[in-house]
C-alpha cells in the first residue's frame, strides 16, 4: 500500500458497487460469520425455550402441588391458552428463521464491496479466516477474522473477533518483518488497548522509560536486559512518527511481526480508515523497518554480518533484495514475561464458564420444560 492510494471505490455510487462486487467474485461475507438476523433468531428461540419452561413448571406445580394431580377445567383452558401462544410463537419463528436466510441488504452488501473493491485496487486479497495464522496478544485463543485482507509482502489488516460473546474485539494491521525482533510492546496510553482492554498483565520491571515526551503517548515493555536493543529499534525518529502517525495505536513486535492494533472493529468502507492505515504503512514503517534490518542479538554468536557490514549494505540501493541468514533472537528476549488469563487454569475457567452459560440458556429450560409437561401428563 503505498501513500497515494487507490480510494475511488469508497466514492463510487452504490450500483457500481455492487456490479464490481458481481465481476470480482471475491469478498462476500463467509457462511460462518453471523449476522445480525441470526443472532435475533437464536435470542428469540432462546426465549421460547425459557417461555416453554416456565408455562409448564407453573401448570405442572400447580396440577401436581397445590390440587393433588387433579386437572380442573380451568387447567384444560389455561393449557390451550398457553398452547396457543407456543404454536403462534413458533410460526413467527419459522417465518424469522426464512427471514434470516434471506440474502443481506444492498446497504451491507454495498459497505462490505467498497472494502473489498479497494483493498484489491491496491494489492490486498480478501480472505476472512477462521484461525489468524500469527502470533501476538490479540490472536491468543480461538479467533477470526472478517474482513482481512492480505497483501502478496506479508502485510494483512482487518477486523478480529473471538468465537465467544462479550469478548474482546480488534481491528489490526500485521507487517512481515525481515528479521526475528525481540519481543516489545507499546501501549498506546490513548487506548490503553494491553493494560486495560486484554485479560493479561506485564511484569512491571520491564516497562522503560524513554527519552522526551514519549511516555506520554506509549508505555513501552521490552524484556529484561534488553532495554538497549529498544533504543536500537525506537531511535527518535521511529519515536517521532510514531506519536505523529500510530498514536491511536498499540504496537506489538514479536518473531517477525510487527502488530498495530486498538480495540473495537473498523469500518474499512471508510476514508479516515484507508488513511489512517496509509500513514502507518508509509510514514512509520520505513524508518521501523530500516532499524530491524541492521539489528542483530549480540548474545547470538556467529551471526552471519557483522553490525557494520549490514549498515554498509543496508545502504545499498537494492538493500531488501539482499539475501543474508536470518537474525536470531536469544531466548531471554523472544517473549515478554507475561501472565495471560486466557491460558493455563484461567483458560479452564474460561471454557467452563461457556459451557455454563449454554447451559443455561438451553439445557437448564429444556429439562425444567420436560419435568412441567410430565407432571401435567400424569395429572387425571
Amino acid at each position: 500500500m503505498s501513500a497515494a492510494m487507490n480510494l475511488e471505490w469508497l466514492d463510487a455510487p452504490a450500483d457500481e458497487v455492487l456490479a464490481g462486487i458481481a465481476n470480482a467474485e471475491r469478498g462476500e461475507r463467509p457462511a460462518w460469520v453471523p449476522t445480525w438476523r441470526q443472532m435475533v433468531v437464536h435470542v428469540n428461540n432462546c426465549l421460547m425455550l425459557w417461555y416453554l419452561a416456565i408455562a409448564s413448571v407453573a401448570m405442572g406445580v400447580r396440577i401436581d402441588t397445590v390440587q393433588d394431580n387433579r386437572i380442573l377445567p380451568k387447567d384444560i383452558r389455561d393449557i390451550v391458552i398457553l398452547a396457543g401462544i407456543l404454536l403462534v410463537w413458533i410460526l413467527a419463528s419459522v417465518w424469522l428463521e426464512r427471514w434470516s436466510r434471506r440474502p443481506l441488504s444492498d446497504r451491507i452488501r454495498v459497505q462490505h464491496g467498497r472494502a473489498s473493491l479497494t483493498a484489491l485496487a491496491n494489492g490486498f486479497e480478501p480472505k476472512a479466516t477462521m484461525r489468524i495464522p500469527f502470533r501476538s496478544l490479540i490472536t491468543a485463543g480461538a479467533r477470526r477474522a472478517f474482513p482481512r485482507f492480505v497483501g502478496s509482502s506479508g502485510t494483512e489488516f482487518g477486523n478480529l473477533s473471538r468465537n465467544r460473546p462479550h469478548a474482546e474485539s480488534w481491528h489490526y494491521m500485521r507487517v512481515k518483518c525481515p528479521v526475528a525482533l525481540p519481543h516489545l510492546i507499546l501501549d498506546s496510553t490513548a487506548t490503553a488497548a494491553v493494560s486495560k482492554h486484554l485479560p493479561v498483565s506485564i511484569a512491571r520491571g520491564q516497562l522503560l522509560s524513554l527519552e522526551g515526551d514519549f511516555d506520554d503517548w506509549f508505555r513501552v515493555y521490552a524484556p529484561e536486559d534488553y532495554e538497549t536493543d529498544a533504543l536500537e529499534l525506537l531511535t527518535p525518529d521511529v519515536m517521532t512518527v510514531l506519536t505523529d502517525h500510530a498514536s491511536g495505536y498499540s504496537v506489538e513486535m514479536i518473531d517477525d511481526s510487527i502488530v498495530f492494533f486498538s480495540p473495537g472493529h473498523d469500518d474499512f468502507s471508510s476514508r479516515e480508515v484507508w488513511m489512517r492505515m496509509a500513514a502507518v504503512l508509509s510514514r512509520v514503517l520505513p524508518p521501523l523497518l530500516a532499524n530491524a534490518r541492521v539489528y542483530r542479538d549480540d548474545r547470538i554468536p556467529a551471526q552471519v554480518m557483522s553490525r557494520a557490514e549490514i549498515s554498509w549494505r543496508a545502504a545499498l540501493e537494492d538493500a531488501e533484495e539482499i539475501v543474508v541468514q536470518p537474525a536470531r533472537i536469544d531466548e531471554r528476549g523472544r517473549r515478554l514475561r507475561v501472565r495471560d488469563r486466557r491460558s493455563g487454569i484461567w483458560a479452564l475457567f474460561g471454557f467452563l464458564g461457556w459451557i455454563a452459560a449454554l447451559a443455561v440458556l438451553y439445557v437448564v429450560p429444556g429439562i425444567f420444560a420436560m419435568a412441567g409437561l410430565l407432571s401435567i401428563v400424569d395429572g387425571h
